[in-house]
């Protein structure tokens, strides 16, 4: 849930060989999955910079939500490319001029009210 860069691209690929199934969570026009700036290549970020940062995983982007509700609903699985990094998803939204720091503290309101799309329970442990 609005995971911050942790790494440089080589790190971010040997997790993914560790842990193939990671999935981050990303809503809206959070700033936090866009912090620190990733290193770019052109227009994109760049996973071949040693002192760059870039995601591992796949982001699950949830464009906006009934937030009067507690409902986070219509994602998208961001898998273009750049991998990690895709550009179709929050990471095309032109960050830091796109941020809203209101939708980092968004995913708990949505988790105490009991679930995403369809209202199902989730177990917070």
């Amino acid at each position: 849930f609005g995971q911050p860069r942790t790494s440089n691209g080589a790190f971010a690929r040997m997790v993914e060989k560790r842990l193939p199934l990671i999935f981050r969570l990303v809503n809206a026009a959070d700033p936090v999955p866009h912090i620190p700036l990733c290193s770019r290549s052109d227009s994109e970020c760049a996973d071949d910079k040693v002192q760059g940062y870039y995601h591992a995983g796949m982001e699950m982007w949830f464009p906006s939500g009934d937030y009067e509700h507690h409902v986070m609903c219509h994602y998208r699985e961001c898998v273009r490319e750049p991998h990690s990094e895709d550009l179709s998803c929050s990471n095309g939204l032109g960050f830091p001029e796109a941020a809203a720091v209101f939708d980092h503290h968004r995913y708990w309101d949505v988790i105490k009210a009991g679930g995403f799309c369809g209202g199902q329970q989730l177990l917070v442990v």
